[in-house]
């Protein structure tokens, strides 16, 4: 009976994602995610602390929706149609990159700022996390605010190899969850190897911002769409309907994110950390009942889960014009005039921008696409 339930539960949890509509919980979720993300950077803005959980909650969460809407169309069709599924992601995400970039370099230009040709290239080419590598073993910075961009480039690059691999497993759910967890563990041995042998790249933020070092988030997210498709580990998905785990869960991640160790912050912390982002995406993606899954679903929330894509791209080119223009405020005064401003810059993107061309991308077969 136990066993019966808990696939139940499992069964539930994959319905629910990939029933064709939005899920309230799971866009609260994503502004959750965006929140900690800009508070983090404003608040304490420490290259890596707060504002990472953030991320490790997109990375897991977009492997996760992402997977499941592609398993949902296999099971009707057998395969993918992936000219459908990257040409969705272009008018889902290259609209909103293009206006941004364009607006900040025509904000510099005129205000007599010098623009840096690669980094307008390497942000338009998704190659923001490498340039950013690269300039941190060399003792450089952005001088444009294009650095965010990294995780962009991190999910771009994912999505853009995930396809083959669904076409090399055969579409077969058992292979493609084996090359998942793979993909998984070799991001980790990859992280490992650059710590033992490349001395120049700890603490540069080289294993937080490359591709290859990154994966293993969003492999979490695809593991566990996968896992919940094939009704595995339907006791521990039952399990984690109680809202209290989600809270233990992100009260760990604060905790394991805090640990000192080069050696772990460089290696196991990624890794954990995404770990520990599952339960709050399994949560939210029931649907229950409470006061957590109420906070999740409220219009705050889920508008902010809304506008997080534009908020995040625009959220320091803000704060840096806030730090231009009124360089003698008070550090609150800064953070309430950045905040407002991010605010209002991610919803003009999303308003005018992005439901422009996401209204387009309708017209495209359907396929998965979003953040």
């Amino acid at each position: 009976m136990k066993s019966e339930m808990a696939d139940g539960t499992a069964r539930d949890l994959s319905s629910s994602l990939v029933a064709g509509g939005r899920v309230r919980a799971l866009d609260g979720i994503r502004g959750v995610s965006i929140l900690i993300v800009v508070l983090g950077h404003m608040i304490l803005p420490d290259r890596g602390g707060l504002a990472a959980l953030g991320v490790y909650l997109f990375f897991s969460l977009s492997g996760y929706l992402i997977t499941s809407i592609l398993l949902k169309e296999m099971a009707k069709s057998g395969r993918v149609d992936f000219f459908s599924f990257l040409s969705k992601r272009t008018y889902r995400l290259a609209p909103a990159l293009v206006c941004f970039i364009a607006l900040v370099c025509l904000v510099r230009f005129i205000a007599g700022k010098p623009l840096v040709g690669i980094e307008v290239s390497a942000s338009l080419l998704y190659l923001a996390n490498y340039l950013g590598s690269y300039y941190a073993v060399h003792g450089q910075e952005f001088s444009q605010p294009f650095g965010v961009l990294w995780s962009l480039a991190v999910e771009q690059h994912f999505y853009l190899l995930f396809p083959p691999l669904l076409v090399f497993c055969g579409y077969a759910k058992t292979r493609i969850l084996k090359a998942a967890v793979a993909v998984f563990l070799i991001s980790l041995s990859i992280r490992i190897v650059y710590f033992l042998y490349f001395p120049d790249f700890i603490g540069n933020l080289v294993s937080y911002r490359n591709s290859e070092t990154r994966f293993d988030s969003i492999a979490v997210g695809v593991i566990l769409a996968l896992a919940v498709n094939m009704g595995k580990f339907g006791r521990a998905i039952a399990v984690m309907k109680n809202g209290w785990i989600s809270v233990l869960s992100l009260l760990l991640m604060l905790l394991f994110s805090a640990l000192p160790g080069d050696f772990y912050r460089e290696t196991f912390r990624f890794s954990i950390l995404s770990v520990l982002s599952i339960p709050l995406i399994v949560f939210a993606g029931l649907e229950g009942k409470g006061l957590l899954l109420d906070i999740l679903k409220s219009r705050v929330l889920v508008f902010f889960g809304a506008i997080s894509y534009s908020l995040y791209i625009w959220h320091i080119a803000c704060m840096e014009a806030v730090d231009y223009l009124f360089s003698g405020s008070l550090p609150l005064q800064k953070i309430t005039l950045s905040l407002s401003l991010s605010i209002l810059m991610g919803w003009v993107s999303y308003r005018f921008v992005e439901t422009r061309f996401i209204a387009l991308a309708g017209k495209v077969k359907r396929s998965p696409a979003g953040r």
